[in-house]
């Protein structure tokens, strides 16, 4: 059975509202609350929200890259979702929040003719 393409973008806006309602207006101590993920505060799950949206997208219009940086991953240990969150720990919270609203953005609409690269590595807040 084909998947209602339809009814999934309008889940994911639906949960994109959702956690950017849960996020938008925390001042920078809130944003690194500990969740109930081990180690991790609330930056670190929009962070990883925002990273994988970008892999997707990546795996979607760049097939090639997004191999060969699967391959390079996998080759050096493998993929790290803490290795991944510790990269990003410099970022304020506003800054988490502008790259999970470029990353969920170009997540919802990928498309060859985009006109923002996405990052097949986590390249991060824009």
């Amino acid at each position: 059975m084909p998947a209602d393409m339809a009814a999934l973008a309008s889940d994911l806006a639906a949960e994109t509202t959702a956690t950017r309602n849960l996020v938008a207006d925390l001042d920078e101590a809130r944003w690194h609350t500990p969740t109930p993920a081990a180690g991790w505060d609330i930056a670190d799950q929009i962070g990883h929200l925002a990273y994988f949206d970008e892999a997707a997208v990546c795996s979607a219009v760049r097939p090639g890259e997004f191999h060969a940086a699967l391959a390079e991953a996998q080759a050096s240990g493998g993929i790290d979702p803490d290795d991944i969150a510790a990269q990003f720990r410099d970022r304020s919270g506003a800054q988490m929040l502008e790259w999970f609203d470029a990353a969920r953005a170009e997540f919802s609409l990928p498309s060859p003719d985009s006109t923002r690269e996405p990052g097949c590595r986590g390249s991060g807040p824009p």
